[in-house]
């Protein structure tokens, strides 16, 4: 008989950037507790929300109430973010005190990238595996035979053996949460009608392309959804009460072999929608479907414009290419949103100002509506984990907040060290905006 399962999403240590905490009702953790039911194990999902110390104890506390009236055996812990870490290991270490039978595991990207990189176990000792992506393969395998857990620790999957399975649809049974008061925890689908959600819809796991600072292509198998996968999830997300969603990750147009057919699947549900593209690859009829199909928006991640920061982040646009995708998308009244990189390998204090003001003006001339930025942080098991060009003074990277952390950027060109204070002066060109979702139209 399979052992129950709890997949727990943490919150935030800390507000990573500028701009409101949006909550997200999180498309991973309800593909994987599909998956997961679809096999006959019984799985439930909690997403915590909110950020900083009392956003921990309120998961801490419902958690450990799902244990009991679940009869959860195994827990699943995703740190996708650096800011999730410190919750994740008190969770894992309150966890192993409290319910002693309980198996404990944690996935995500970063925990995937600290076993690339070798630093799992010395980072997170209170978990009793740790995995490397497709973490509902991991956990349909230990719920199911647990023996082959046993062998060593962390365990650490062979990518080859992962079936090339489609993403499972997004639907939300045996999803909790916070309920809009906090005091309890409540079913998803009751939370929806009391505050409204950013929803996402996956389009794929893990990623084909090759940028040197993502964990992603590192994870597994590029894995998508089918067109009937994509229809269901739609359909979930309207029974819900959604008004639009966001079409999550960064290749809406991948696979191109039956894409018209999946853009049809998200036109069905009537809903305006957001998606993510990469500069160059996009194509007009793939940008006239994504507006026909109710799509209203497209954004790029650019990181930056200069050219020796383009190099190392394995980027290559020109401000010519920049403005044709942009002038693309416009053509079928889709708006444009662009995201840049502070503080990244290559750059300098004064090539961030110029990628800023760089951006200012595409937006100033009409190529670009929403701006945003974010401080690079290096992720493990990417060439700048541990880099010698980023530094943090006086603290540990495990337990970020905004009032400790130092972080150190490396002036290559002059040999100087700046505070990413420095770096989030910037922000104050770039005027704070309220990222909207339901103003699509």
């Amino acid at each position: 008989m399979s052992r129950a399962v709890l997949l727990v999403t943490p919150p935030y240590q800390f507000r990573s950037g500028p701009g409101p905490y949006s909550r997200v009702a999180d498309p991973a953790t309800s593909a994987i507790v599909t998956y997961l039911r679809g096999k006959g194990i019984p799985a439930y999902g909690y997403l915590a929300k909110g950020t900083g110390p009392d956003a921990i104890h309120l998961m801490l506390e419902h958690v450990m109430t799902l244990i009991e009236e679940l009869s959860i055996q195994i827990v699943g812990i995703s740190a996708n973010y650096m800011p999730v870490l410190p919750a994740t290991r008190q969770l894992a270490g309150l966890l192993h005190d409290r319910f002693p039978y309980l198996t404990i595991v944690s996935g995500g990207s970063i925990v995937s990238g600290l076993c690339i990189a070798g630093e799992a176990e010395v980072n997170l000792p209170e978990c009793d595996f740790l995995v490397v992506g497709d973490g509902e393969f991991h956990l349909a395998r230990l719920a199911t035979s647990p023996a082959r857990f046993l062998e060593n620790r962390p365990v650490v999957l062979d990518r080859k053996e992962i079936p090339p399975e489609e993403i499972s649809p997004i639907r939300y049974d045996g999803i909790y949460c916070a309920s809009g008061d906090h005091q309890e925890h409540i079913l998803l689908e009751k939370a929806c009608k009391k505050k409204a959600f950013t929803y996402e819809i996956i389009n794929s796991r893990a990623c084909p392309y090759s940028c040197k600072f993502c964990i992603s292509p590192l994870m597994g198998q590029f894995r998508i959804s089918s067109v009937k996968a994509l229809s269901e999830s739609v359909r979930e997300i309207r029974k819900l009460g959604a008004t639009h969603f966001n079409f999550d990750n960064n290749h809406f147009n991948l696979p191109r072999q039956g894409f018209n057919e999946r853009m049809a699947a998200l036109g069905n549900g009537c809903l305006p929608f957001i998606g993510q593209a990469r500069l160059g690859l996009i194509t007009p009829d793939e940008v006239h479907f994504f507006a026909l199909a109710g799509g209203r928006r497209l954004y790029f991640g650019l990181e930056s414009m200069d050219a020796r920061t383009q190099k190392e982040l394995g980027k290559s646009r020109t401000l010519d290419q920049v403005k044709a995708d942009c002038d693309l998308c416009h053509r079928y009244s889709v708006k444009v949103g662009l995201n840049i990189i502070l503080g990244a390998p290559g750059s300098t204090y004064d090539s961030d100002a110029r990628t800023i003001a760089c951006v200012q003006n595409l937006r100033d001339e009409g190529f670009v509506d929403v701006l945003s930025a974010g401080v690079f942080v290096p992720h493990p098991g990417t060439p700048f984990w541990r880099t010698p060009t980023l530094r943090i003074v006086d603290t540990d990277p495990f337990h970020w907040d905004n009032d400790s952390v130092v972080v150190e950027v490396l002036d290559e060109l002059t040999g100087q060290w700046y505070k990413r204070d420095n770096i989030e002066l910037l922000y104050r060109n770039i005027p704070e905006q309220e990222y909207d979702y339901c103003a699509l139209e």
